[in-house]
């Protein structure tokens, strides 16, 4: 039996097809996280990945809109590993090549947001809606770049929007519960209406019975540690994340601080939760 040798030119192929199939897929890439790089300064090491992106857009065989894949592909990583400036600069290569790619510039109102370039990151939102106004992720990255910038009004508009076309995101759920008490500690939030069709038993449900009142602080606590060693990083960052922002709405810094430590003690650099722990814990002078 013959083998047929593998040539550069096959590996490019595969490589093409490959972007070509998570576009089709709407992967969407980045995180949801909009906290600025110099509160999170992770740099990770270079990424081969980033190299064959390269090849595959130097090799000038690809144009249009399989070009703005590409490009789009290899600033999600270089968003992944911090260099979001050169994000920024791919994220734009793909606009120029296809003026109407959505998610390209979901991707770089992200990263102009993390280089704190945020009227910029605003507009490059403002444009997404105009193309693609039921663009679910619109709503839930510009929610969390108005949360941290304490625009808690804007953040509720687009946190209940988002749940209009995703209803049974507990996690946005929660999010717009913050927005609310932040907005106004003294007015109900509308929590109870948005969950009350929800397996609270399911994670994060927990967190959502902490909100209302269904359990306490202390039982919440004791329940979640009994079960640290059996739990996701994922979900201890959340879980603490959560639970510091509940004992900040109370008012107990100290306890608030000590919950955000924990949620970053999780490494679960991945979710918007270790990120926004960060933030708040630079907040708090810790």
């Amino acid at each position: 039996m013959k083998f047929r040798k593998v040539t550069s030119l096959d590996k490019l192929a595969e490589l093409t097809q490959y972007i070509l199939l998570l576009a089709m897929l709407g992967y969407a890439g980045s995180s949801l996280a909009v906290v600025p790089q110099r509160i999170v300064n992770i740099v990770y090491p270079p990424d081969e990945t980033i190299a064959s992106f390269s090849k595959v857009i130097n090799a000038g065989r690809l144009q249009g809109t399989a070009l703005a894949d590409v490009y789009r592909e290899r600033g999600i990583h270089y968003s992944d590993l911090g260099h979001y400036r050169e994000a920024v600069a791919d994220f734009s290569n793909a606009i120029d090549l296809n003026s109407g790619y959505v998610t390209a510039y979901i991707n770089r109102a992200n990263a102009y947001a993390k280089l704190e370039q945020y009227k910029a990151a605003y507009q490059d939102f403002t444009t997404a809606q105009e193309l693609s106004p039921n663009n679910p992720a619109i709503y839930a990255i510009r929610g969390s770049l108005n949360f941290l910038l304490g625009r808690f009004g804007d953040a509720v508009a687009d946190y209940k929007y988002y749940l209009s076309l995703k209803p049974d995101d507990m996690y946005r759920m929660l999010w717009l519960h913050l927005s609310q008490k932040y907005l106004d500690i003294n007015k109900p939030s509308e929590l109870a209406r948005y969950s009350q069709h929800m397996n609270l038993d399911v994670w994060p449900g927990a967190l959502i019975k902490l909100y209302l009142g269904q359990v306490g602080a202390e039982d919440f606590l004791n329940a979640f540690k009994q079960n640290l060693n059996s739990m996701s990083s994922e979900y201890l960052c959340e879980g603490f994340y959560y639970l510091g922002q509940y004992f900040l709405l109370t008012g107990n810094k100290s306890l608030a601080a000590d919950s955000f430590r924990q949620a970053v003690k999780s490494n679960a650099r991945k979710v918007v939760e270790y990120e926004f722990a960060l933030a708040y814990l630079a907040r708090l002078g810790n």
